[in-house]
């Protein structure tokens, strides 16, 4: 089959990283490029008017482009950036930003975007690994199905990698496995591994002779694990069946941006509280600061690491919001904020909302309906919790006033 080849200039990036071609064949949107570069492109597929073509052939390349530093770039499904340096991977990541809200707000971005940057590699300590047809553990291969083996990612700390090496060089035979998620504690170096099914006796058996280092947990039984900040600093529980910030770099910065932008007198609800990674700085506040979260596990866990608080299992959309209550904090997940919890704060007594985001879409729609309800958009940081892709973690403190 004889594909067509065409050529274009990559005019820019945009949100999702893709390089934008205004060509005869329509919108055209390319993976692994850069601004300024001239290539030769093939459409892989045609969608609503847009192109989905791949790279043949860089005519002319962008002066910073590199040699990725992984040789499984452009075939594993992750890391879509390898071949910007970081410098230059913020850059772009701001400007697409600036770009989108522009774009959706039909105004620029009144406040200069400041990211918080992180180290290229072993910055995470949070792994979900999907099995082969041998048992070994890895990462989906671009547009398929198909899993590649991993035995080494550069962006994992060295106690994933020393695990995933030894579990690939000899598989464990486990049937029904369909994903292991791991976290590694660096305060208790210690690793924790949940596996998505309850393993039989003679599995379990078998894995902790195999990895007798490793807190193995499934449904029922998680594995928890201690972490620490710092020393001294809230000792949170955790679990690998459980969500926690993957960056272990930025994890300061991240409480320092919400312990910045505090209210002078607040009182605090955390939505979407997870296991309670952004309470510590909450807790200088008039009241004891109070917390929501829908997942069982996380609630658990964040009762054991602040048993004083009142942490409920709720769903935000039922959710009432207590009169004294006038800061929340909140990290939503990829949808961001619904219609009925927007309208429930915005109904209530709150008059900061401190908002994290890891969907620029979904912030930015919320921070738009915010804005027709009369809030005001104070600040704006980001972090860059994942190099090597095109993904930016957003901060916004949005204020009003209310009514006398």
């Amino acid at each position: 089959m004889i594909t067509e080849r065409y050529s274009g200039l990559v005019t820019r990036l945009v949100s999702g990283g893709h390089g934008l071609i205004h060509h005869e064949q329509g919108t055209v949107l390319i993976n692994d490029a850069l601004p300024g570069e001239e290539v030769v492109f093939s459409i892989r597929e045609r969608s609503k008017g847009v192109c989905w073509a791949d790279i043949q052939e860089i005519s002319k390349a962008h002066p910073q482009r590199i040699e990725p530093p992984c040789p499984l770039a452009g075939t594993c499904g992750g890391c879509a950036w390898q071949h910007i340096p970081l410098d230059l991977q913020r850059d772009l990541k701001a400007k697409i930003f600036e770009d989108s809200f522009s774009h959706q707000l039909h105004q620029a971005l009144p406040l200069p975007l400041k990211i918080h940057p992180s180290p290229g590699e072993a910055y995470r300590i949070r792994a979900r690994m999907k099995p082969d047809k041998a048992g070994r553990l890895g990462f989906v291969r671009r547009r398929s199905h198909e899993i590649i083996p991993i035995n080494h990612c550069l962006l994992f700390c060295p106690p994933i990698n020393q695990f995933l090496q030894q579990w690939n060089a000899d598989p464990p035979r486990l049937g029904t496995l369909l994903q292991a998620d791991l976290l590694y504690s660096p305060s208790e170096k210690r690793l924790g591994l949940h596996l998505d099914h309850i393993p039989s006796p003679e599995e379990l058996k078998f894995l902790n002779r195999q990895f007798p280092e490793v807190l193995i947990g499934y449904s029922g039984q998680e594995a928890i694990l201690t972490i620490r900040l710092s020393t001294g600093s809230t000792p949170y529980q955790a679990s690998p069946a459980a969500f926690f910030q993957v960056n272990h770099f930025l994890w300061p910065f991240m409480l320092d941006a919400v312990k910045r932008h505090l209210p002078k007198h607040f009182s605090a609800l955390d939505l979407y509280s997870g296991v309670g990674f952004l309470i510590p700085p909450l807790m200088v506040g008039q009241h004891m600061p109070m917390a929501a979260e829908n997942h069982p596990l996380s609630v658990r866990l964040a009762k054991q690491t602040f048993p004083q608080l009142t942490i409920l299992r709720s769903d935000t959309n039922h959710l009432q919001i207590p009169a004294h209550v006038n800061l929340i904090v909140c990290d939503p997940p990829r949808s961001g904020l619904s219609e009925k919890t927007r309208a429930l704060i915005t109904e209530s007594s709150v008059q900061t909302l401190l908002y994290i985001s890891c969907n620029q879409a979904t912030l930015l729609r919320d921070i738009k309906n915010l804005l027709q309800s009369g809030w005001q958009l104070n600040a704006m940081e980001a972090f860059d919790l994942f190099p090597h892709t095109p993904h930016l973690e957003l901060f916004a403190k949005l204020t009003r006033p209310l009514p006398e």
